[in-house]
């Protein structure tokens, strides 16, 4: 009877799993250079990357600073649908966040744009705003007529900071190692 539940229990655990869309963790220290509280986001650079970040409702943006470091963990946007043609002008970016569990949350956005890349697992989309943002591919979503050049919307789980740990602020960056 044991074995039975929990086979069952894992069985369910799969079941979940796979209707869900699946999103890659990610984790960096990063500098924050930007904060909007109202829109809950925050521009991050690393060494060889600049992002931006949407924080879940657990995270306390008042404790973030512009200029300090921290590690951030978040995970990978990822698009769920592809639609022709440009969203319409003033239409609100962001869907819905949802808490789905302690420091997890999903949150759905739409965005516009031009494709500047896509390769069948990931797709880059430059906005309206100049902004570039790259998705991974969800499994049901159907890129195969679409090309580079494209005017599309697409709908996607969004980068959403899931967890954020200050860390010790260096005096300048460690040298590269030789």
């Amino acid at each position: 009877m044991k074995k039975q539940v929990i086979a069952f229990a894992f069985a369910s655990a799969l079941a979940v799993a796979g209707g869900a869309f699946a999103q890659q963790r990610m984790e960096a220290v990063v500098t924050v250079t930007k904060i909007d509280p109202a829109g809950r986001m925050v521009w991050v650079e690393a060494k060889t990357a600049k992002r931006v970040l949407h924080l879940s409702p657990d995270i306390d943006i008042s404790d973030l600073q512009v200029g300090s470091r921290y590690q951030f963990q978040w995970n990978e946007s990822v698009a769920t649908a592809i639609e022709s043609g440009a969203q319409r002008a003033g239409a609100p970016r962001e869907v819905e966040v949802t808490k789905t569990g302690p420091g997890m949350a999903t949150s759905m956005a739409k965005a516009s744009g031009v494709i500047d890349s896509l390769d069948g697992k990931k797709m880059s989309l430059r906005t309206s705003d100049g902004q570039n943002e790259t998705f991974a591919l969800g499994p049901n979503v159907a890129s195969a007529s679409f090309k580079k050049g494209d005017t599309v919307t697409v709908t996607y789980q969004r980068s959403l900071v899931v967890r954020v740990r200050s860390t010790p602020q260096p005096i300048s960056d460690p040298a590269e190692p030789a």
